[in-house]
């Protein structure tokens, strides 16, 4: 029994701990954060309340509740304890919201944000041209912050960001987001990019294997395989630091054409000239800098050798690393049909075929001739009962031959129009003509024989 304030996490933040058997489960702590003073007046305050027998505290009060640039900071850390969140993911999402949201409602509580506070945010963020990718990013991280309050914190808290993703919902197509380059390009390019020897492989192995700059970054001569063109794909460079995993968690094994067997090997041989000329040993990477280290920085990287290349090739568009990427899946879905899609799926490494579909699939079925297999189709069945089907001519069908549709009986369509039958009560049948005169026959018949 008693209200406590300790320190549960060894890491300096302030817990106000209450063993009660009034509150629910008879055990409750609230996180208060750094600020010892402020835990240590609510924990008086608690137990003046306690002793009046006064539970209204137990509805969330903001003299305990944390901030939520504290909340977000202990859930995200928490996530990466449990290793459910990627390290860059977790940088991300602290990058975009101390640039964005921490400095409107960092320092507010959590109990004191309510739902129009956020949509205020996000409206300020839209006006200022910003996109809605980057506001759910920053949704994202605040919503699950509060679920965390709800579920594990028992923090009596109604979630703001419940439902505000409809809002920040694209509608724009997929494929519109895919911009690859045309053969003509392509062939420019790489014209432009054999001027730097160093990174001439680099870009021809992004367009014809699809990997991504991180990944070209991380390559090491023991990856290629030359005898059964492949190259094992299983790290890359992100944030300047050497990751033993790829973006999806995968391993995998990606084909090399025969262009970039033969390149390879002129690549090994003009790196080790000029390790030799530098009076350096031969990198373990096999792309890196003047000075024989692995290639870290993606943005210098960017600036300082794709750009000028784009500009010496000549081509009149805007040309990102990962255009080539998206060149290298589009070629491959658009010569191989619908059988292209699950290889090119596992050649780039997407973590589902339908990521390629939705992306990519709007080459895999150009060829008109399946069209032209139904009518075909229908013109062999109308062969084989009789009827051939004749093309129209775009002039109405002659009078004669018009068919009009007239509505006859019931809204059914199908019920007699005799009144007979119709009419309600008993129905009393008359002699038909014919019946009569079949009558007379017989009776002749009959008499002729006698």
């Amino acid at each position: 029994m008693g209200v406590h304030v300790r320190d549960l996490k060894d890491n300096g933040k302030a817990w106000i701990v209450v063993y009660d058997r009034r509150v629910p489960k008879g055990y409750l702590r609230k996180y208060v954060g750094s600020d010892w003073k402020a835990a240590k007046r609510a924990a008086s305050i608690i137990r003046e309340r306690l002793a009046a027998n006064d539970l209204t505290f137990l509805h969330g009060g903001s003299s305990f509740a944390p901030s939520l640039q504290e909340a977000v900071g202990e859930y995200l850390a928490e996530r990466l304890a449990f290793q459910t969140i990627d390290p860059f993911t977790k940088l991300n999402y602290e990058r975009t919201l101390r640039k964005h949201a921490f400095p409107v409602l960092g320092a507010v509580t959590v109990t004191a944000i309510r739902r129009e506070d956020l949509k205020v945010l996000f409206e300020r963020l839209l006006a200022a041209k910003a996109s809605k990718s980057l506001c759910r990013n920053i949704l994202a991280p605040i919503k699950q912050t509060y679920e965390w309050l709800i579920d594990d914190r028992g923090l009596a808290l109604q979630n703001p960001a419940v439902r505000l993703g409809k809002l920040l919902h694209e509608t724009i197509d997929k494929k519109k987001r895919v911009t690859p380059l045309a053969p003509q390009d392509q062939a420019a390019f790489l014209d432009a990019a054999r001027t730097r020897p160093r990174y001439f492989f680099l870009f021809l192995v992004a367009l014809r294997a699809g990997l991504r700059l991180s990944e070209c970054f991380g390559l090491k001569w023991i990856d290629f395989d030359l005898e059964n063109r492949t190259v094992r794909i299983e790290r890359q460079f992100r944030e300047g630091r050497l990751i033993d995993r790829t973006k999806k968690n995968k391993v995998r094994l990606v084909d090399l054409s025969r262009e970039v067997v033969r390149e390879f090997r002129a690549h090994r041989n003009w790196m080790e000239q000029d390790a030799a000329a530098r009076g350096l040993s031969l990198s373990p990477f096999v792309f890196t800098t003047t000075t024989g280290g692995p290639i870290r920085a993606k943005s210098s990287f960017t600036r300082k050798v794709l750009r000028p290349l784009v500009a010496l090739a000549g081509l009149q568009r805007r040309v990102t690393f990962q255009n080539f990427r998206q060149t290298f899946c589009t070629d491959l879905v658009q010569t191989a049909g619908e059988r292209g899609l699950l290889y090119a799926s596992e050649q780039a490494g997407h973590s589902s075929i339908s990521i390629t579909a939705d992306y990519y699939g709007r080459g895999a079925s150009k060829d008109k001739s399946l069209v032209d297999r139904l009518d075909e189709r229908v013109r062999r069945a109308g062969r084989r009962s009789g009827s051939t089907p004749r093309p129209h001519q775009g002039e109405p069908a002659p009078a004669e031959r018009r068919v009009t549709w007239q509505f006859r009986g019931e809204p059914s369509g199908i019920r007699t129009l005799d009144p007979l039958i119709k009419r309600r009560g008993p129905v009393m049948s008359r002699p038909s003509p014919l019946f009569a005169i079949l009558r007379v026959t017989a009776r002749s018949v009959y008499a002729f024989a006698a």
